[in-house]
């Protein structure tokens, strides 16, 4: 524990001399955002040593702080929940005052004026990233709201960046007040619990009693309630989430990630400590986090100004966030270890997750609105920037396909996949309950999970097509440019995270069990399946890739003779490649060379074989019956639905 306190010298020291620098010398704003960079990377290195040595060697690290009255003895504790969130404070806030480096110069534009309030904001964010580490690792309540106080100012000083502009101080001023209707619940919450538990120790919160019946005793409700929706304030859950996207700017979707994270850090905490959960606990959080997924989802596809598509993007993964955190609770409450176990480790694995891809998205998309030159445009009138932007795959390749990483996330094979399938698993393991309120609970998350991702996904193909396809549709546009190597190196980074988190899952298996153990999941077996779950779905991530390269394949057996070509269909219907017609000669001739080889093989292996010909015999009866038909009026709708139906019936037999 003791990196962590150096870590904590280190950042605050670091974010103290720049802004001395700033103020009384006369040096750049390079010179200060050096100096950040220094500190935060340093303080990150000692804070993901400290966190290893809990995750994967299990050592407990403790530090008592004798701060005098009121404070007191102030306990600095890391357990395993706490190791997760300081690993992701300090990777993602050495790579955001990296890409801060190539920001903020675009902001000074030349202008030495300016490098005082740059100063400034490298100072109040060393002093951010230090205060979300005393919240994630110190255990008195009274400590725990101070940090949080110190960290809601500096984010509150940081979008005062540029304070001249009416509507930066109308988002700053909207920001707080937010914030502090949260802080004035969280407030009243932790005084409850002080009173009624005997304690200011988040420890003390297993003195709430909570009945196994649901007889709950009404003050622990009271107290239980107030802190989970304290930090549901801060995490963006609906009707929670106008901070994030009333108060929509570049500066809020860089640092919105960080202080969701502190609102789930909450809410997993308060858990932890209470021990045992209401009955119906489960069930309220899944309701409001469905409908936080949904509407976030539905208004992300009606935007037109690309920072609020991040940050309603950002309300549907909380959403996502909380469907695993009620599916956990549901299982606690109802004595389903595993189903516990599966919902908090897809919640915890979705956090990292979105933190990444959400971190990927927001650098892409403040460098699409650096390079068109709109922040000036947009600071005194509304407009949507979407507007001004296309063919910008062409103008910066790197960045265009880092964006694609990140709106790609939760499809295989990028990590957001493989938290989504844990969440969905645990969903799925209400099948052991015979209760019918715990069984329409886990139809109501799945539907809705596959809902959202369905949706999330048409949201980020028009938003990408939009951005990167087509032709510009501004000067600045088609005058864009690839980014500096400060801002592109971070992007790089989150997006190699992403699709290595996403083919070896495995990697994180340390990590949930260390958290699990956090949330009191004492059961071995649902851990260790869980871990083997986890690990097996690197498989599921390669499907993609297999299916694409089956799909060459099968392109490269047609004969020399049966070139792609395009059907044209009717006037309202567009045109589409005949080699995935149903009965097309090229689709036809693959079908029949695959079932010779397949008969061929099926001598060595006759159970093969017999799967396999019911499989091709089903295909070729849909092939045949499409023979009759014009090619003339089959459209992509037919393809899709055809293609489809091949997929289905394959999986079935062979599943059978």
């Amino acid at each position: 524990m003791s990196y962590v306190f150096y870590a904590l010298a280190l950042i605050v020291a670091g974010g103290i001399v720049g802004g001395a620098v700033s103020t009384f010398g006369k040096g750049s704003g390079r010179l200060t955002g050096l100096i950040s960079l220094v500190s935060v990377a340093g303080g990150a290195v000692l804070m993901v040593k400290a966190a290893y040595a809990v995750l994967f060697l299990d050592y407990t690290h403790v530090v008592v702080l004798d701060l005098g009255p009121p404070l007191g003895v102030l306990p600095l504790e890391m357990d395993g929940l706490s190791a997760l969130f300081v690993c992701i404070i300090g990777v993602m806030g050495s790579l955001t005052v990296l890409y801060m480096q190539g920001y903020m110069v675009w902001h000074l534009n030349g202008d030495t004026n300016k490098s005082l309030a740059v100063g400034r904001h490298y100072m109040f964010f060393n002093l951010m990233i230090a205060s979300m580490v005393v919240v994630v690792t110190v255990r008195n309540t009274i400590a725990f709201l101070i940090a949080w106080e110190i960290m809601l100012l500096c984010v509150f000083f940081m979008l005062l960046f540029e304070h001249k502009s009416a509507r930066t101080r109308t988002i700053a001023r909207d920001y707080i007040a937010y914030m502090h209707v949260g802080v004035v619940v969280l407030m009243a919450g932790f005084a409850s619990a002080s009173v009624y538990c005997g304690g200011v120790d988040f420890k003390d919160l297993a003195a709430l009693k909570f009945g196994a019946s649901g007889g709950e005793l009404p003050m622990s409700v009271v107290v239980y309630c107030l802190l989970l929706v304290g930090f549901a304030s801060m995490a963006g859950v609906v009707p929670f989430h106008g901070w994030i996207t009333k108060t929509s700017s570049s500066d809020i979707c860089l640092l919105s990630g960080f202080l969701i994270n502190m609102g789930i850090y909450g809410t997993l905490r308060v858990i932890a400590e209470a021990g045992t959960p209401p009955r119906y606990a489960g069930y309220v959080v899944l309701i409001f986090s469905v409908i936080a997924g949904v509407w976030g989802v539905l208004n992300s596809i009606v935007q037109g100004d690309l920072r609020r598509i991040v940050t309603y993007n950002s309300v549907e993964n909380v959403g996502i966030i909380g469907i695993g955190v009620g599916t956990g609770l549901i299982g606690q409450g109802n004595g389903l270890p595993m189903m516990a176990a599966l919902g908090f480790s897809g919640a915890m694995l979705h956090t990292l997750n979105h933190t990444l891809f959400k971190g990927l998205m927001s650098y892409s998309v403040g460098y699409f609105i650096r390079s068109i030159d709109t922040i000036r445009s947009l600071t005194t009138v509304e407009g949507s920037d979407i507007d001004l932007m296309g063919g910008l795959m062409k103008r910066m390749p790197t960045v265009g396909l880092l964006f694609l990483c990140a709106c790609m996330s939760v499809l295989p094979p990028f990590n957001g996949f493989i938290s989504v399938a844990v969440i969905f698993m645990g969903l799925l393991g209400v099948k052991a309950s015979t209760n019918g309120v715990v069984l329409s609970a886990g139809g109501l998350g799945i539907a809705a999970l596959a809902l959202i991702n369905g949706l999330t996904a048409i949201a980020l193909i028009k938003t990408s097509g939009y951005v990167l396809l087509g032709q510009p549709r501004s000067s600045q546009a088609a005058e864009a440019t690839q980014p500096p190597p400060s801002m592109l190196l971070p992007m790089v980074v989150l997006g190699v995270g992403c699709l290595m988190l996403g083919l070896l899952p495995e990697l994180l298996i340390g990590v949930i069990r260390g958290a699990l153990t956090s949330l009191h999941i004492s059961d071995v077996s649902a851990i260790k399946e869980t871990s083997l779950f986890v690990s097996s779905m690197s498989m599921a991530c390669l499907l993609p890739m297999f299916t694409t390269a089956a799909v060459l394949l099968l392109r490269s057996l047609a004969p020399a003779d049966q070139h792609i070509v395009l059907v044209h269909g009717a006037e309202s219907q567009r045109p589409s490649v005949s080699f995935f017609v149903a009965g097309s000669a090229a689709m036809t001739s693959v079908t029949t060379y695959v079932a010779s080889v397949g008969q061929e093989a099926g001598r060595v292996f006759p159970w093969l074989w017999q799967r396999s010909k019911r499989a091709i015999e089903a295909i070729t009866c849909l092939q045949n019956t499409q023979q009759n038909r014009s090619l003339q009026l089959l459209g992509m709708r037919h393809y899709m639905l055809y293609l489809l139906a091949t997929l289905l019936i394959t999986l079935l037999l062979l599943s059978g």
